[in-house]
């Protein structure tokens, strides 16, 4: 007869198993999910901002479920995504609210460029006031391209090592986490001619509760945990399972950083 442990041990991979993973929607984890925030709103920027615009972008809107809650939108109105999951998932919840989405290829990591491609994003030169990126990667040198004199960017990246607690847990290879230091993001953008006006950065501690919630999570970063299967992982996810019951909550470090920029 299986114990309680294996029992719920059972119902969360079932669970995990079957949720989807279109989308970029946490919130039904609820509580097995506390993700830790700075101290800034990159949200209420983000809409504060979306309300004075008059034409923008959103890159790397994943789902469009962040995105959705910022309304209203202004009349003319976009958002890119290069997880082709998630393109159909953002044009159904974001096209309703009159923003359009488009499939774009994605930038490598902030971290890991070099030179720069030409019209990467498929806007004409000056003609967008607002550029939104949030934990997406970019070509700094197309986003001045393409906003207007006075237009503004505004990103959040989140780095550092939020993963290894968990590649260590499923025996995963460690893919390398993007090192998108505030140095670097700033750098970056003031080498392509953006004027920095905020900068700021924080380390936070996320937590995943239980083993599901872990299992769920993996699936949902490929690019983090590829070929992860909870099959598997069988094996690993039930000593995970043991070790959470004794020692609590999965932690999730990372570094996150903010940076707001106009093109002069």
């Amino acid at each position: 007869m299986a114990t309680e442990s294996q029992a719920g041990f059972e119902r969360l991979l079932d669970e995990a198993e079957a949720r989807p993973t279109s989308g970029w929607d946490f919130s039904w984890l609820g509580d097995r999910y506390v993700q830790a925030s700075p101290s800034w709103s990159y949200d209420d920027r983000a809409r504060q901002l979306i309300g004075g615009s008059r034409r923008f972008v959103d890159l790397g809107t994943g789902g469009g479920e962040a995105l959705s809650r910022m309304g209203p939108f202004p009349a003319v109105s976009f958002a890119t995504e290069a997880y082709a999951p998630n393109v159909g998932v953002a044009a159904g919840i974001l096209r309703p609210l009159g923003v359009c989405v488009l499939a774009v290829d994605g930038a490598p990591d902030n971290d890991a460029q070099a030179g720069a491609p030409h019209e990467w994003l498929p806007f004409r030169d000056s003609s967008l006031d607002l550029v939104l990126a949030r934990h997406e990667s970019y070509w700094a040198c197309d986003v001045r391209r393409v906003l207007q004199r006075g237009g503004t960017f505004l990103t959040q990246q989140v780095g550092g090592t939020a993963d290894c607690e968990v590649f260590r847990a499923l025996e995963a290879e460690e893919v390398r986490l993007p090192d998108v230091s505030l140095s670097l993001l700033t750098a970056q953008l003031r080498e392509s001619g953006l004027d920095v006006v905020v900068q700021r950065q924080e380390a936070v501690v996320s937590r995943l509760a239980d083993v599901g919630a872990v299992a769920w999570y993996a699936k949902m970063l490929p690019w983090q945990f590829p070929g992860f299967s909870i099959a598997a992982k069988r094996a690993q996810l039930w000593d995970l399972h043991r070790r959470i019951g004794s020692q609590g909550p999965v932690p999730l470090r990372s570094r996150w950083a903010l940076v707001e920029a106009v093109k002069p």
